[in-house]
């Protein structure tokens, strides 16, 4: 089971910090957890921590593809996605069994402000815009490849 953390360049203090949601696929025999941390931290990171009875390893630190991610989902193959509120987009990884990323979308942008929520339905995610006041859809193809779907007129 992995956990992961988005955080990014941004600094916060602790008060900003939003308690994690938690949010649960499997991938092959193996669940994993993905809670999402509410205000962006330093250093544009996607921390994956290995839980083996229980405890927690030290995170493996994989360097985000795109600037501030901020919430976190799977698509139905297991697949990472992410929600990145510096350049409005999502990003894709593969999961691998060592708890590294390999990015298969660096950030598909949706031409809004501040991406900050992502909320998946199989291969389809929607992502508020806080910045914009807005919601914007992705889909996520056969390869794990994110494209904007749909924007606000």
């Amino acid at each position: 089971m992995f956990r992961f953390r988005a955080r990014s360049a941004s600094s916060s203090t602790e008060s900003q910090i939003q308690p994690e949601t938690p949010s649960f696929t499997t991938s092959g025999t193996e669940p994993r957890r993905i809670p999402r941390t509410g205000a962006p931290q330093a250093n544009n990171l996607v921390d994956v921590f290995n839980v083996s009875d229980g405890r927690l390893s030290a995170p493996r630190r994989n360097a985000s593809a795109s600037a501030v991610p901020f919430a976190v989902s799977f698509d139905s193959h297991g697949r990472l996605a992410v929600a990145n509120a510096g350049n409005s987009s999502v990003s894709s990884y593969r999961v691998n069994a060592d708890g590294s990323l390999t990015t298969v979308t660096a950030g598909a942008e949706d031409g809004q402000a501040a991406l900050c929520w992502l909320v998946g339905t199989g291969d389809t995610f929607f992502g508020g815009n806080a910045g914009s006041s807005s919601i914007s859809a992705f889909a996520v193809d056969n390869d794990g490849h994110v494209s904007l779907t749909g924007t606000p007129d």
